[in-house]
Protein backbone atom coordinates (compact mmCIF):
# COMPACT_ATOMS: atom_id res chain seq x y z
CA UNK A 1 0.00 0.00 0.00
CA UNK A 2 1.29 3.21 -0.87
CA UNK A 3 2.30 6.01 1.74
CA UNK A 4 0.30 9.21 1.97
CA UNK A 5 2.25 12.64 2.45
CA UNK A 6 0.94 15.15 3.75
CA UNK A 7 1.78 18.74 1.74
CA UNK A 8 3.55 21.07 3.84
CA UNK A 9 4.29 24.54 2.62
CA UNK A 10 6.29 27.50 3.79
CA UNK A 11 7.96 30.62 3.70
CA UNK A 12 11.53 30.73 3.58
CA UNK A 13 14.57 33.48 4.07
CA UNK A 14 16.66 33.20 1.67
CA UNK A 15 20.36 33.83 2.26
CA UNK A 16 21.90 35.80 -0.63
CA UNK A 17 26.09 35.89 0.23
CA UNK A 18 25.14 31.87 0.16
CA UNK A 19 24.05 32.26 -3.81
CA UNK A 20 26.22 29.96 -5.94
CA UNK A 21 25.64 30.89 -9.99
CA UNK A 22 27.62 28.32 -11.25
CA UNK A 23 26.18 25.13 -8.92
CA UNK A 24 22.73 26.75 -9.05
CA UNK A 25 22.11 26.81 -5.43
CA UNK A 26 20.82 28.59 -2.47
CA UNK A 27 20.35 28.67 1.05
CA UNK A 28 17.29 29.88 3.02
CA UNK A 29 16.27 29.27 6.41
CA UNK A 30 13.35 26.68 6.10
CA UNK A 31 12.24 27.98 9.71
CA UNK A 32 13.22 29.11 12.48
CA UNK A 33 10.13 27.27 14.15
CA UNK A 34 8.56 30.52 15.69
CA UNK A 35 4.90 29.96 16.84
CA UNK A 36 2.51 31.07 13.86
CA UNK A 37 -0.72 32.26 14.62
CA UNK A 38 -3.50 30.09 12.24
CA UNK A 39 -7.04 31.21 11.77
CA UNK A 40 -8.54 29.45 14.81
CA UNK A 41 -5.33 27.70 16.13
CA UNK A 42 -1.36 27.87 17.10
CA UNK A 43 0.65 26.16 15.02
CA UNK A 44 3.86 25.04 16.62
CA UNK A 45 6.77 23.19 15.13
CA UNK A 46 8.77 20.76 17.62
CA UNK A 47 12.40 20.84 15.94
CA UNK A 48 13.47 17.73 17.41
CA UNK A 49 10.67 15.88 15.04
CA UNK A 50 12.67 16.86 11.98
CA UNK A 51 15.50 15.15 10.70
CA UNK A 52 16.71 17.76 8.20
CA UNK A 53 18.55 14.37 6.08
CA UNK A 54 15.13 13.31 5.72
CA UNK A 55 14.68 16.84 3.51
CA UNK A 56 16.66 16.14 0.82
CA UNK A 57 15.39 15.43 -2.31
CA UNK A 58 12.22 17.11 -1.65
CA UNK A 59 10.92 19.32 -4.33
CA UNK A 60 10.73 23.39 -3.66
CA UNK A 61 7.61 24.79 -5.25
CA UNK A 62 6.77 28.50 -6.40
CA UNK A 63 5.02 29.97 -3.45
CA UNK A 64 1.89 28.16 -3.04
CA UNK A 65 1.52 26.41 -6.47
CA UNK A 66 1.87 22.85 -6.55
CA UNK A 67 0.03 21.49 -9.30
CA UNK A 68 2.01 21.66 -12.27
CA UNK A 69 5.65 20.19 -13.03
CA UNK A 70 6.04 24.05 -13.74
CA UNK A 71 5.31 24.61 -9.93
CA UNK A 72 8.95 23.23 -9.34
CA UNK A 73 11.48 25.53 -9.07
CA UNK A 74 14.30 23.47 -7.31
CA UNK A 75 14.64 20.63 -4.87
CA UNK A 76 16.51 20.34 -1.55
CA UNK A 77 20.18 19.12 -1.36
CA UNK A 78 21.01 19.32 1.96
CA UNK A 79 19.43 20.42 5.00
CA UNK A 80 20.85 21.27 8.67
CA UNK A 81 19.45 22.40 12.19
CA UNK A 82 21.97 25.80 12.65
CA UNK A 83 21.21 28.35 16.18
CA UNK A 84 17.91 26.76 16.28
CA UNK A 85 16.85 27.18 12.63
CA UNK A 86 16.43 24.52 9.89
CA UNK A 87 18.45 25.80 7.33
CA UNK A 88 17.99 24.26 3.81
CA UNK A 89 20.32 24.09 0.63
CA UNK A 90 18.26 24.61 -2.58
CA UNK A 91 19.47 23.64 -6.04
CA UNK A 92 17.04 25.50 -9.01
CA UNK A 93 15.55 23.09 -11.27
CA UNK A 94 17.30 23.05 -15.36
CA UNK A 95 14.17 22.88 -16.81
CA UNK A 96 13.43 25.46 -19.49
CA UNK A 97 9.48 25.18 -18.62
CA UNK A 98 9.81 26.09 -14.86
Amino acid sequence: MAETLDLLTRRLSVRPGSYDEEAGTIEAVSSSFADVERPGFLERRDPEAINPSDLVGLPVFDGHLNQRGTDTVGSITAARMESGALIVTIKRTTATDA
